[in-house]
């Protein structure tokens, strides 16, 4: 049974911008300590960082996302059409599954097109810094290294932020990749021939020196060996995607570059600010009338949650699995196999840290995203129905959806399904999720970050693309109170 719903110009390091339209990403502490976050942005249409001229007949970045959006919009009608298990033989059941496995390759493959031929090797901009303070730190001299060699080389300045980008997505670069990077920053002329072929050469091999002293710089201060993969296998700090209209309904989180890290999405650069400033007012007003811990200072507490499961009482399985789980294991109160009351809804939001909604699309048919604005404050919302994350187009204008009701409302967090969903499947990574962020029985085991959590989830499901891909988070980073030992 499904739930159903009816020009290469660098500003700053705290954003990057990816056109024909925008991606943009923001990069925070995993505190959810907001700072003001500066643009860095670049075009593919830009010809400055186009290492291939366009040839007629050729693909270009413009075409490349129309034939990616068609096999995505091809891919999700597979999904519905196979998504049907209901009164199957053990023979069909059989067939249903090699099915589902098959349009669940299609997804794998569409998000590796994604990475190489939308992204290409500008896809660095998106790889956030280490968490590692002494790893970046390295990284950050190298680059400013490699950027005073490289301005005196080409005559002109050469932005660190870009290099540094460079050192810290180093080691997903293949390396025709990096070539193409070290071409682009030093504005050599493609196709790269005579004089410039030699420098090219030289100033790729540089590169890789640098990462390598750096790696060796770590490991001879921390008296451990690092593994020369450790720059792509370093925690990193959380990101914020920012897409257009065009791009917000496929599955960034998925591409490998991004897949093992926390990332969640924006509409835009002002909603990060303004709900930053709307959490740093809530937390001063709950200072100002009790003394006690915060979601925003502290994180979540997940004693203070509330569930709201299979409310059209259609989902039996679904139920089966989580009352006992999230009233016994967690000690969570809710309801379930009934409907809320909007007023039951409404109070669940303002006064629990986390409340968790399994059942058929967002739950706005229980209480509209009109009255989710108007919270007074809006815990954590985890939305596991099917496309509760998705925005709907509305043409000239950006795309609305009820995560961005939630945000509005000052939800620090929101994670919700761009596309139909399973119930098996969703079942699996809400479960997943929910013990790998509050620990289960040892909080010592916890995910604190819910986005990193959430990506570490997504490997639970059977249909790792079809349905993990599915699943995304909005908002800000946010965090689980940690629990001390008693």
């Amino acid at each position: 049974m499904q739930r159903h719903t009816p020009t290469a110009q660098v500003k700053a390091k705290a954003v990057a911008a990816v056109a024909p339209s925008p991606v943009a990403a923001s990069r925070h502490s995993s505190q959810a300590t907001m700072q003001t976050p500066v643009n860095m942005s670049f075009s593919l249409n830009d010809s400055s960082f186009s290492t291939t001229p366009a040839t007629p007949g050729k693909a270009t970045p413009n075409n490349e996302l129309e034939r990616v959006q068609e096999e995505f919009e091809r891919i999700i009608e597979s999904n519905k059409e196979t998504a049907n298990a209901k009164a199957l033989s053990p023979k069909e059941k059989e067939h249903w599954w090699e099915a589902r496995r098959e349009v669940d390759d299609h997804m794998c493959d569409l998000i590796k097109d994604m990475e190489q031929k939308l992204l290409g090797h500008w896809k660095v901009l998106l790889v956030a810094p280490p968490t590692d303070e002494l790893l970046c730190s390295c990284f950050t001299e190298g680059a400013v290294k490699l950027a005073e060699r490289w301005g005196k080389r080409c005559k002109r300045a050469v932005d660190c932020v870009l290099v540094e980008c460079c050192m810290y997505g180093y080691r997903w670069l293949t390396p025709t990749q990096l070539k193409s990077v070290v071409t682009d920053v030093l504005g050599l002329r493609v196709p790269v021939s005579g004089a410039e072929l030699v420098v090219l050469e030289q100033e790729t091999d540089k590169v890789r020196t640098v990462h390598a002293d750096c790696l060796r710089k770590v490991a001879e201060r921390e008296k451990r060996p690092l593994a020369s993969s450790a720059s792509a296998d370093a925690e990193r700090q959380p990101l914020i995607l920012i897409l257009d209209k065009q791009l917000q309904a496929l599955p960034w989180e998925s591409t490998a570059i991004l897949a093992e890290h926390p990332v969640s999405r924006m509409p835009s650069l002002p909603f990060v600010t303004r709900l930053a400033q709307r959490l740093a007012a809530q937390c001063g007003d709950q200072a100002r009338q009790q003394p006690q811990k915060d979601i925003v200072r502290d994180g979540v507490d997940t004693r203070r949650a509330f569930y709201v499961l299979d409310p059209a009482n259609n989902l039996q399985k679904t139920r089966a699995k989580f009352e006992p789980i999230f009233r016994d294991r967690y000690g969570w109160d809710g309801i379930a196999g009934e409907k809320p009351t909007p007023e039951q809804f409404k109070n669940a939001l303002e006064c629990h840290d986390l409340v968790v909604y399994c059942g058929h699309g967002t739950g706005e048919q229980y209480l509209a995203g009109s009255a989710v604005q108007q919270l007074r404050r809006c815990g954590v919302a985890l939305l596991m129905g099917c496309s509760s994350g998705s925005l709907a187009a509305q043409g000239d204008f950006e795309p609305t959806g009820m995560p961005l009701h939630y945000i509005i409302a000052g939800c620090p967090g929101v994670v919700g399904n761009l596309w139909d969903v399973t119930d098996g499947d969703a079942d699996l990574l809400t479960e997943d999720l929910l013990e790998k962020w509050t620990g289960g029985s040892d909080p010592q085991r916890a995910v604190p970050l819910l986005a990193r959590a959430l990506a570490a989830a997504r490997h639970a499901c059977k249909l790792r693309y079809l349905i993990g891909a599915a699943a995304v988070c909005y908002g800000v980073p946010v965090h689980v109170r940690q629990k001390r030992r008693v």
